[in-house]
């Protein structure tokens, strides 16, 4: 029976780039399980968008001379744009600078005020004499107490990670002109925790149905040290996108995804999962099998003889892949299900190379054609199981197989208008016209095959340096990290 299945990703501020480390952290593993869930047939939404709101965005306003709705519709435009690129499928991407989101906050904000639970409370904040105004945490910087990193921020230190309140800072300075600024009182609202806990103790009946599956990765670092942005230290997705194919990076990004611990990107690593997996497994094994069979067997799905025990048992072994892979997506296991797909597919590669279909025709036409059955059906049921980690290169092997229609369906840009006549943009998916199921191949023998061309591309061994480089990779640094990948 079909599921509703809601996937809530994380709302990035739209005050700078998004890089790998943001994509591996929420948009990425939100885009698999929903894709996945989506081939089971259950209803998918998906839905995210751009917070305009915080001092992320005035920041950046402030230190470009722009209003905070400036930026921040740039930084939007440039979400949408990049998440189509990478194949992160949104039913619907929008943001918080709506007049709907503003009406529902509000009405949030007074009803928990008319049921008291809010309040009242007077605090010392930092306040600047030069600007003549309060400086929000993120205004603030100086030297962490901790560790005496002297980037710290007024909220948290990126060094040790410590949670900081600006008044904890050593020398702290406004991070717009440098000025040291003072403590002043200043009224806010707060939420009363214990208050509002109290209510659901005391009443079950009012027990809210709360998310009970919230899935949190641990930090992705580079090349050994902290994603730093302001420091370039990180692969900006729209750059990296520019000169790689967007499953290349997803599929690295799965593998190195900090499901459990932190992780590095290092672009060593990047190179040999392409080369070693992407390339000489999973397309390697396509493109050979597909190939001979376009040239050899009159472009079409070969009609197979008696399958053997090695046939049917790599056959039967892959069949059997869907169920246990499948729970690890569900369970949010994206790396092992990923290492699973993948050892799948050097089985079936293992097959194709033992068999020999290339030395069986010169001998026994229909030996030959019945071992490329089995590798089209094997290749037709790892098209599937690759298929959320692997949207971009799933769909085209879809059609080399001869298939009509599409796996997934289709990311689109729209916008909507409000009653003010504000134009908004905005991410959708539909998914009507989509086809994939999950479950194992149907190829059925004859069906013609289009003319295959490889999946992936080798990436010569210069490109590691050259990533290196444009980050300056070797010079100091005091955010090292120690992971590996």
């Amino acid at each position: 029976m079909a599921e509703h299945i809601l996937v809530a990703i994380a709302w990035p501020y739209a005050s700078a780039n998004i890089h790998a480390g943001n994509v591996t952290g929420s948009h990425l593993p939100g885009d698999i399980y929903a894709r996945y869930h989506r081939l089971a047939g259950d209803h998918v939404l998906m839905v995210s968008g751009s917070d305009s709101h915080g001092t992320p965005v005035t920041v950046v306003a402030d230190q470009e001379g722009q209003s905070p709705r400036q930026v921040f519709e740039r930084f939007h435009h440039d979400f949408l744009e990049l998440f189509q690129r990478l194949g992160i499928s949104y039913d619907l991407f929008t943001h918080t600078d709506t007049e709907n989101h503003h009406r529902v906050s509000q009405d949030f904000f007074l009803a928990l005020l008319e049921r008291g639970y809010l309040y009242r409370q007077v605090q010392e904040q930092m306040y600047s004499e030069k600007q003549k105004r309060f400086l929000p945490d993120r205004y603030v910087e100086g030297t962490c107490p901790v560790c005496g990193y002297e980037g710290a921020r007024g909220d948290q230190c990126d060094h040790c990670n410590t949670l900081l309140d600006p008044k904890d800072l050593i020398n702290p300075r406004s991070k717009m002109d440098g000025s040291t600024p003072v403590l002043r009182k200043t009224e806010h609202f707060f939420l009363d925790l214990p208050k509002v806990a109290r209510l659901y103790e005391d009443d079950p009946a009012k027990k809210l149905n709360l998310p009970y599956d919230v899935p949190a990765n641990e930090f992705m670092n580079l090349e050994g040290h902290k994603i730093s942005g302001s420091r370039n230290w990180a692969v900006w997705m729209d750059e990296a996108l520019d000169r790689y194919d967007p499953d290349a990076l997803r599929y690295y990004l799965t593998v190195a995804m900090p499901e459990t611990r932190d992780t590095d990107w290092l672009w060593g690593g990047f190179v040999r999962r392409n080369n070693d997996e992407l390339v000489a497994t999973w397309g390697n094994l396509v493109n050979r099998a597909l190939t001979f069979a376009y040239k050899r067997f009159n472009k079409q799905v070969p009609t197979p003889g008696s399958l053997d025990d090695v046939d049917t048992q790599l056959l039967a072994k892959i069949e059997a892949g869907f169920e246990p892979i499948g729970q690890l997506i569900a369970n949010c296991k994206f790396r092992a299900a990923l290492s699973k797909v993948m050892a799948l597919a050097r089985e079936a590669n293992r097959y194709l190379e033992e068999k020999g279909p290339w030395f069986q025709i010169k001998e026994d036409r229909e030996a030959a054609g019945t071992t490329i059955y089995v590798a089209l059906k094997a290749i037709d049921s790892l098209k599937i199981l690759f298929a959320p980690f692997l949207p971009f290169t799933s769909e085209r092997l879809h059609q080399y197989l001869g298939y009509e229609g599409a796996l997934f369906g289709r990311s689109y840009t729209t916008t909507f208008e409000e009653a003010g006549g504000r134009i908004h943009e905005a991410l959708c998916y539909d998914g009507s016209s989509a086809t994939g199921q999950w479950q194992p191949s149907q190829l059925p023998p004859g069906q013609p095959l289009r003319k295959p061309a490889p999946l992936f591309k080798k990436l010569d061994e210069s490109v590691i340096e050259e990533e290196q480089a444009r980050i300056g990779y070797g010079k100091p640094s005091k955010l090292l990290r120690t992971s590996e990948v």
